[in-house]
């Protein structure tokens, strides 16, 4: 597996009204082999629960975009602690990690 992309509705699958085709996880996979885990309404609690899946795939690059549907359903401490725990484990398996989040206001 080459990458693994997972997060909220900005990279699910077919949504916001832009096909699976359309959305930026495909066009920026051509040519790779890729998983996209995104969920619409994912927080980064999910997230942290879903990497389990993520490591046992073994993927070179695991992109998280997460934070847009995070900050209204958890703490800002709850988003930082599940956050880290995705970074902590990711860096523990030796992949790349690519974070996309909303900038702090």
């Amino acid at each position: 597996m080459d990458i693994i992309f997972d997060g909220d509705s900005i990279l699910a699958p077919g949504s916001m009204g832009v096909s699976v085709e359309e959305g930026w996880p495909a066009l920026v996979s051509v040519g790779k082999q890729y998983l996209n885990m995104a969920r619409n309404e994912s927080t980064a609690g999910l997230c942290l629960a879903r990497l389990g899946r993520v490591l046992e795939e073994k993927p070179r690059v695991y992109v998280l975009q997460v934070g847009q549907w995070s900050l209204g359903h958890e703490t800002l401490w709850e988003f930082e602690r599940n956050v880290r725990g995705i970074i902590e484990g990711v860096r523990r398996s030796g992949m790349r990690m690519i974070l996309v989040t909303p900038p702090a206001t």
